[in-house]
């Protein structure tokens, strides 16, 4: 084997190394980790989805079948990749998103892996050999390699769907602000400021320090609180921080705001597609929203002043 199939070769099983721990990352997230919303990038049947392609290209590229278009759809793979790191590291999100649950800096995961395997990819891309062939793989090699590709895509399509984590542990829990509408706000007893949202009505605005489209809706809803006037509110707005917390640098509330300002605590991990916005009177949830949240008053009054 020359040096330049060699490199060819080597890249590609590196390629497959990183592919099959990001699928590993997702698959543990998907049988540990609740859904979070109703979106498709928020759903674990997506992100299982993932994983199962990610571990198929895997073990194409680590089998050396149709090589040349195992590169090809590894080069597109990462291309998506580049791409989609790029739009967290640009939209402020502290983790990229490739690994699960596990926190990697958008820009270390795109300078460091995305960007150096697709160039890796480009210069040591194979020389021989068609796209599909000739020359064919030999039979019983190709057969061994479906039925293994079958079997391992199979038990964790069947583990996805058979293992589905519950909405709430000891550990964690989602928030569920569907279903407890009518109900006593369950984690108000987390919240510091609980003492001031107990009566009356209340708008918490539930918030993650990195969350994109807090930066944006946040904002708003300080200004909406100064619109409805006066010192002593009828509605109160509280910006309600989950964790993990931010260092205090980054943060998406106005640092003029005259909302109320409080945090969730850290007693569980509290799983949420924010930002959350929640109406309460007297402790009872009477309207919830997540992730897309109304930014217009009449809406906004509407929802507090329904029966």
């Amino acid at each position: 084997m020359n040096s330049g199939k060699f490199a060819s070769k080597l890249t590609l099983w590196i390629t497959s190394a990183v592919l099959l721990t990001a699928a590993g990352f997702k698959m543990h997230q998907v049988l540990t980790r609740p859904s979070l919303g109703d979106s498709l990038y928020q759903m674990r049947e997506f992100t299982a989805v993932q994983a199962i392609l990610i571990t198929g290209l895997a073990i194409w590229l680590l089998s050396g079948l149709f090589e040349k278009a195992g590169w090809l759809a590894a080069v597109i793979t990462f291309l998506i990749f580049c791409g989609y790191t790029i739009n967290q590291w640009i939209s402020g999100s502290d983790t990229c998103g490739c690994f699960g649950v596990a926190t990697v800096d958008p820009r270390i995961s795109l300078f460091l892996i995305d960007v150096p395997i697709l160039a890796g990819l480009l210069i040591f891309r194979p020389k021989s050999g068609k796209f599909l062939g000739p020359p064919w793989p030999k039979p019983a090699y190709f057969i061994s390699i479906c039925v293994l590709t079958f079997l391992v895509l199979g038990s964790m399509a069947v583990s996805a769907v058979m293992i589905v984590p519950p909405k709430e542990t000891q550990d964690y829990a989602v928030i569920d602000h569907d279903g407890w509408v009518g109900e006593r706000l369950p984690m108000l007893g987390q919240i510091d400021i609980a003492p001031q949202l107990e009566q009356g009505v209340s708008i918490l605005f539930l918030y993650h320090h990195d969350c994109p489209t807090c930066r944006q809706t946040a904002p708003v809803y300080s200004e909406i609180y100064e619109m409805l006037g006066a010192d002593e509110q009828e509605i109160k707005i509280a910006f309600i921080e989950m964790p993990p917390y931010g260092d205090g640098t980054e943060t998406p509330i106005p640092l003029d705001t005259k909302c109320l300002l409080g945090i969730l605590d850290e007693s569980k991990k509290w799983y949420a597609a924010s930002p959350v916005l929640i109406v309460i009177e007297d402790g009872i949830i009477k309207k919830s929203w997540e992730a897309q949240i109304p930014t217009d008053l009449n809406d906004l009054l509407e929802a507090v002043y329904s029966e």
